[in-house]
């Protein structure tokens, strides 16, 4: 007859560890807290990002502490919310777990967000090519001057670390299957341009939330793969492949 696990772990078929002992959480969360690990997480339906780290965790009394993140929208919605997910990576893998009731807090004289200790934590090993999805209000664009196709800009919309990605632009700029977009610039407000070329997979017709029409653009970012990974990196919550 098998042995009862008791050590709060359970391995699942899909390999991930789900992590139900408190003592076991409030550790990892203590690690996250001492490397100053990012965490993230959507709200309102994935167009905001809240993005923090933890503060303090505090087993005994059942509650951990984070930031503040830098976005005050997106600090409103946090706080308007019963319960969030948030993610982080560390070591290779990927951490997420549900945050309960967010309530306003002090935290070495400073403002802070407070939740109840998490029940349950999935750990699981981070994929290749998983995408990382890029909110709108912080966006990653890419520049193209390319013979053949003109000057435009396009929107990162995810890009995953084997660098396959999506974008969106305007519909007056077709792009086939097969077609290389040579030495495109990728920027992000805060951070030095990076220069690739830019593969499309395949071009699909579609609309933005506020019905503004668009084309989704399958493609693979060629060339710079450190930087590209850097340049994401904040972006953590990330998505499967199609």
């Amino acid at each position: 007859m098998p042995e009862k696990d008791t050590s709060g772990k359970r391995q699942t078929a899909s390999r991930q560890l789900l992590i139900r002992s408190q003592i076991e959480i409030a550790a990892v969360l203590g690690a996250l807290a001492n490397d100053k690990a990012p965490l993230a997480a959507y709200l309102e339906h994935g167009e905001l990002l809240f993005l923090t780290r933890v503060l303090h965790v505090d087993a005994e009394a059942g509650h951990i502490v984070v930031d503040y993140g830098p976005s005050k929208r997106a600090n409103s919605a946090l706080l308007s919310s019963r319960t969030i997910r948030l993610h982080c990576e560390r070591g290779g893998l990927h951490l997420e777990f549900l945050a309960f009731r967010p309530t306003e807090t002090i935290f070495n004289d400073g403002a802070a967000v407070q939740f109840d200790l998490p029940e349950v934590m999935i750990q699981y090993e981070r994929r290749l090519h998983r995408r990382v999805r890029i909110p709108p209000h912080l966006p990653l664009r890419c520049f193209v001057d390319c013979p053949g196709v003109g000057s435009f800009e396009a929107r990162v919309a995810d890009i995953g670390r084997g660098g396959v990605g999506t974008i969106l632009h305007d519909p007056a700029n077709r792009l086939e299957p097969g077609r290389v977009l040579t030495d495109c610039r990728i920027l992000h407000p805060s951070r030095p341009p990076v220069r690739a070329d830019v593969q499309i997979s395949y071009s699909i017709n579609t609309q933005l939330p506020d019905g503004t029409p668009v084309v989704r653009s399958g493609c693979r970012f060629i060339g710079a793969p450190d930087e590209l990974a850097e340049l994401t990196r904040v972006f953590v919550v990330e998505l499967d492949e199609d």
